[in-house]
């Protein structure tokens, strides 16, 4: 990311200062792109873009004869990039030590950067029909096709309107959001409901903006449905949903109705910006 800033401030190239941007492909000269270390390590970088430490270690004997009165200055080829240090398996001897010049070597990297999206907030869209339901509404990870799509409907089973989410989506990290938060009261509140037209208290989702969060901002959202029984206390535990890919955290929506619970889970990653 400090490359990215250099480049807007001296090249002739426009970024927007809002934004988190992510690398979504990367090129390097034949000779290092070759190296399985290297481009094992450039595509891990581009699939999962998140901070972590991964270390390899291996070892090798190498045998070399120097005469008598003589003397062998063995070099190994580094690496180093961002995020990345590899010893590669290149090494070279010389009788004498090089120079500093010869030393270190800059090898260009051709990098197609992007701004990355974020969750912003939440529409809540009424229908009368399921055919009302949005093409880019929230959509249920656990649902069954016996349903014909209901998953996809936040007030299915209890009455009242049908009740979608739609994500409102911003790549400005300013306007991120961190987490959602269930209000369940009788008073009428400012949000639009997630249960209208349904006899009981109203629900709705409060978007939340926290600002001790560390730079975790919400990427993706997805509905997920669980019969749990009588002796099962909140909050739910992920591995209930085994297949959910991990770092999703859960509220749910139904929570005091009969019938299953309903959970709106979200994915958050971490906001670089420039």
């Amino acid at each position: 990311m400090d490359h990215a800033r250099n480049l807007s401030q001296h090249a002739s190239i426009t970024l927007d200062a809002s934004a988190s941007y992510a690398v979504i492909d990367a090129k390097i000269r034949s000779d290092f792109h070759d190296n399985n270390d290297v481009s094992d390590m450039l595509q891990s970088n581009l699939a999962d873009q998140k901070e972590q430490t991964i270390t390899y270690h291996t070892s090798e004997k190498r045998h070399y004869k120097v005469g008598r009165n003589s003397r062998v200055v063995l070099y190994q080829q580094v690496f180093l990039y961002s995020g990345i240090h590899s010893k590669m398996n290149v090494f070279k001897t010389t009788p004498e030590p090089l120079p500093n010049d010869q030393l270190l070597e800059e090898v260009p990297i051709d990098l197609v950067i992007a701004p990355r999206n974020f969750i912003k907030g939440v529409k809540v869209v009424y229908g009368d029909h399921l055919s009302d339901r949005p093409v880019d509404c929230v959509k249920s990870w656990k649902g069954s096709p016996l349903r014909e799509g209901k998953d996809d409907d936040v007030n299915d089973g209890f009455g009242g309107k049908f009740v979608f989410l739609v994500p409102e989506v911003t790549t400005n990290v300013a306007e991120a959001l961190t987490r959602f938060e269930t209000i369940i009261t009788s008073k009428t509140l400012e949000y639009d409901s997630l249960s209208k037209g349904s006899s009981g208290k109203n629900r709705y989702l409060r978007p939340v903006r926290d600002r001790r969060n560390k730079d975790m901002y919400i990427t993706d959202l997805m509905l997920a449905w669980y019969k749990r029984t009588e002796d099962e206390n909140y909050p739910i535990d992920q591995d209930i949903w085994p297949n959910l890919s991990k770092g999703y955290d859960p509220i749910s929506i139904n929570e005091g109705r009969d019938g299953p619970d309903e959970f709106l889970v979200w994915k958050t990653e971490k906001a670089y910006t420039l």
